[in-house]
């Protein structure tokens, strides 16, 4: 009887043992889980940083330089038609239009 009351025992520890080691491996798939999509989520985070730096660098060059853009518009509708091919790559470059932009400007 005590034979059997100990195996008992035993059986029951050992159902315990396989419920804790499962609940540890869901616990484990679930913060692996997390993990994933909170690198992605990191992942997607930092390439929102780095466009909104880019955007704030480009929007401290225009403010630094707004007197010079604006005395180049200027020079742009006082020379007319002929002063459009040499203010052109300045505007360009002050702007920094893509190789796309300014192929549609000089086609």
């Amino acid at each position: 009887v005590r034979a059997a009351h100990a195996q008992s025992q035993r059986d029951n520890e050992l159902v315990r043992a396989r419920t804790y080691a499962l609940q540890l491996r869901d616990r484990a798939r679930d913060f692996a889980a997390r993990d994933k999509a909170s690198r992605a989520e990191n992942a997607q985070l930092k390439d929102r940083v780095d466009a909104l730096e880019r955007a704030l660098e480009r929007s401290a060059h225009l403010e630094g330089n707004l007197d010079y853009m604006k005395n180049i518009v200027v020079r742009l509708f006082t020379m007319g038609e002929e002063g459009f091919p040499q203010l052109l790559p300045i505007v360009a470059t002050f702007l920094q239009f893509s190789a796309e932009e300014n192929a549609a400007i000089e086609a």
